[in-house]
């Protein structure tokens, strides 16, 4: 017993030493770089100098007042950078004016090391790289910081281990690449990234750009909300990223110039563009692919698309898993799109070889989270339902909603309203970690309230499910025959609770000869 309290009193003092080692250091331009800086009353006068003075946990202290210092300055260490403005929003300071330590490194901030942190500063002027993070590290946090007239503010790199954080900057006037790019990013994945409440104003070209190279996504895990991005021929660039979404952002630039908010080159798998506002420019969102490395899993749902020079939606190559991926759209106008397949539509335009599934149905109002076509509005929280009650499958507090529509397949057959109910295990919704998109799951499929059929069920992407023939289990139906590839609508409900009214069978009358020829009989 008194060996185990020795030991528990030496950890408790050692944490104590540990917490009395993490130094405050102070640098002012009125400072003298000499002795350890710790006292406020004697800074530093560079801030190179009390970078060099700091170690882990330290925090580095930068007075109001111009920097100017050749750089660059290497960081080594897990430490914090603090201006004067520390914690106040850089969006509000950009306004109102406030005093600011002024920092201008030609060479900027190099990062080796992890969870470094940088706030409340004014970051100008420089050379290269206003901050620039090594590969390999971690964990940084850029917060509350205006950048100036710089090549690139930002070089990103973050191996996932813990998120890197961009939040509440303010990007100006940004001029030969990007304000946020990825550190070598041909060579080197990036990770878990957050990038949140900020502002990016009059950046040439790119505000945001994830590119990498590769014929197979590599960067992932970013999440780009809640920006506002003016001005920018290129609001973001994605190029081989996957399992990421942008989401809440404000893209907005004078109808005149030639502008993309979201340019989806190739590679990326998995992008979910939704609850977004997109005004001006020549396109909103434009997907293509690049040396033949095409998208697949690209969602582009309940968005705002206003004026456009071209349109609010172009792609020169469409994206694989395609139906619906463009769907549940506010265009600007009751009346949808304006596109060939759909006539009547005055809103913003659709640029390519779209398919009517796949920008079907849209909005009718500006509300981004109002029923999307036929669909039922969310029921009362005491509204009961069983896991497999027709045209629903759920597990957990998520759900699938499958079409009570007649589904049309490849092979042009069609079908009446569908019960799943899984053999296997968890369908879940897209990208969910117990049942991520195109992981098979067995299930009995009715079809219009015929005998199940046991057949192979997966997601691709947010809008598709492909049913195929379970060939384990017993012979083919010949009156079922779906050439391997079945796909039906669906989309994700939010609520945890959900009923549909009786699913009316599919009248004879109603359908033509042709497709009375390829219902199912039994």
């Amino acid at each position: 017993m008194k060996l185990q309290a020795r030991y528990l009193a030496g950890l408790v003092l050692c944490l104590l030493c540990s917490e009395a080692f993490s130094a405050d250091i102070y640098v002012s331009a009125n400072g003298t770089d000499s002795g350890n800086c710790q006292n406020s009353s004697q800074p530093c006068q560079t801030i190179s100098y009390g970078i060099g003075a700091s170690s882990d946990g330290d925090t580095v202290h930068i007075a109001p007042g111009s920097y100017a210092e050749t750089g660059p300055i290497a960081i080594n260490n897990s430490i914090s950078i603090v201006g004067p403005q520390a914690g106040v929003d850089a969006r509000q300071r950009v306004i109102l004016g406030y005093s600011e330590a002024t920092i201008n490194i030609g060479h900027g901030f190099v990062v080796n090391a992890n969870r470094v942190s940088f706030d409340g500063l004014q970051l100008v002027d420089s050379n290269m790289y206003a901050i620039q993070i090594s590969t390999g590290f971690h964990g940084a946090t850029i917060q509350n910081n205006i950048f100036r007239n710089n090549p690139n503010s930002l070089g990103l790199a973050n191996n996932g281990a813990s998120p890197l954080v961009v939040s509440k900057n303010a990007f100006l006037n940004g001029k030969v690449s990007a304000a946020i790019i990825v550190y070598n990013g041909n060579n080197y994945p990036i990770s878990n990234v957050i990038v949140s409440d900020n502002l990016f104003r009059d950046n040439a070209p790119v505000a945001i750009d994830f590119e990498g190279w590769g014929p197979t996504a590599t960067h992932s895990n970013i999440t780009i909300e809640n920006n506002n991005i003016q001005n920018s021929k290129y609001g973001i660039i994605f190029q081989t990223t996957g399992s990421s979404i942008v989401t809440g952002n404000t893209f907005e630039n004078p109808p005149e110039i030639t502008a993309i908010g979201i340019w989806i080159i190739g590679s990326n798998d998995g992008i979910t563009v939704t609850q977004n506002s997109f005004s001006g420019g020549s396109y909103g969102v434009y997907l293509n692919q690049l040396s033949g490395y095409a998208n697949s899993n690209i969602d582009v749902n309940r968005n705002s698309f206003g004026n456009f020079s071209e349109g609010g939606v172009g792609a020169s190559v469409m994206p694989l898993q395609r139906e619906g991926f463009a769907s549940c759209n506010w265009w600007g106008d009751a009346s949808g799109p304006k596109y060939p397949l759909n006539p009547d539509g005055t809103g913003a335009a659709l640029v390519g070889e779209f398919e009517l599934t796949d920008f079907e149905p849209w909005l009718k109002t500006a509300n981004l989270n109002g029923i999307c076509g036929n669909e039922p509005p969310p029921p009362p929280d005491d509204s009961k339902t069983s896991p497999d009650f027709a045209g629903t499958w759920r597990a957990g507090d998520k759900c699938l909603v499958i079409s009570s529509d007649l589904i049309a397949t490849k092979s042009s057959k069609a079908f009446g309203p569908i019960r799943i109910k899984s053999q296997d295990g968890l369908l879940m919704s897209f990208g969910t970690p117990l049942e991520p998109a195109g992981v098979y799951t067995r299930a009995l499929i009715t079809y219009d309230g015929k005998k199940p059929k046991f057949q192979e069920v997966r997601l691709q992407g947010k809008n598709r499910l492909k049913v195929d023939e379970y060939y384990k289990f017993g012979n083919r139906n010949p009156l079922n025959h779906f050439d391997t590839e079945t796909y039906h609508r669906v989309r994700r409900c939010g609520w945890k609770k959900h009923v549909f009214p009786p699913q009316p069978k599919p009248n004879p009358s109603s359908v033509s000869s042709t497709q009375a020829q390829l219902l199912p009989s039994h």
